[in-house]
């Protein structure tokens, strides 16, 4: 690592990509509780609406994730949006990556109803809309798995539905960024289970459904996916 000018400890850097609404936030609130995460400001992130999420959310979950076991030093992870800017498509970068992946299906149904549901500007085509995000989709996790085609041993891709599923996700994280957690990766992953971690007292717009595949119930969603030919998701593993 080298000599220790200032300070007393570096932070670990790992870059980060994920397409919207594959689950960040999750990622983020495990890695809170298994790290000590830290970040630099990111425009937008303090507007309003940003600021709102964790309303949905239970204060106490929040907290206990900040808690650390007796004679864990502190050890901050700097996950690092902006190499190519937030959401934008991933890159070689040199540096140890993380990509996260999402269903599509899951992820675009989640994306269109946010739309209208929570920023109020409802989607006049969802098709043409829907042809789109899909064609973004395509493109930013083809260089995402060409990331890790070139580099495998510096790109950890995880799954959104592996995260949700199971501890064991948790511990490859830690093994990649080579750090020991503050706190058990399974106490984490059970606090965070959805209905843990969500209030049920309000009306939630961000944290809606969780993992749950709620675009099976949507029409035209369904309608949507009728027009692609083939098995157009195996690409991605789905």
């Amino acid at each position: 690592m080298g000599h220790q000018l200032f300070g007393t400890r570096f932070a670990t850097r790992v870059d980060y990509f994920a397409f919207p609404r594959t689950g960040s936030h999750y990622l983020s609130y495990l890695l809170t509780g298994l790290f000590d995460l830290v970040f630099f400001e990111i425009e937008g992130q303090d507007s309003a609406e940003v600021a709102s999420r964790s309303d949905e959310l239970e204060p106490w979950v929040l907290y206990a994730l900040k808690l650390r076991e007796d004679g864990v030093p502190f050890q901050p992870l700097y996950l690092d949006h902006t190499p190519l800017g937030v959401h934008q498509a991933p890159d070689r970068t040199g540096s140890r990556t993380m990509i996260l992946i999402r269903d599509p299906r899951s992820t675009l149904y989640s994306w269109l109803r946010l739309q209208g549901d929570r920023l109020g500007s409802p989607v006049v085509d969802p098709g043409r809309w829907l042809d789109e995000q899909w064609a973004r989709y395509q493109h930013f996790y083809r260089r995402a798995l060409g990331v890790r085609a070139a580099s495998p041993g510096q790109t950890l891709v995880l799954r959104y539905e592996q995260l949700v599923g199971s501890v064991e996700p948790l511990d490859q994280i830690c093994s990649f960024l080579e750090l020991r957690p503050k706190l058990r990766a399974s106490f984490v992953h059970r606090l965070l289970d959805f209905e843990n971690v969500v209030r049920s007292d309000i009306e939630r717009t961000f944290y809606r459904c969780g993992p749950r595949d709620s675009w099976r119930e949507a029409p035209e969603f369904l309608d949507w996916l009728g027009t692609l030919a083939g098995s157009p998701f195996a690409e991605f593993g789905y």
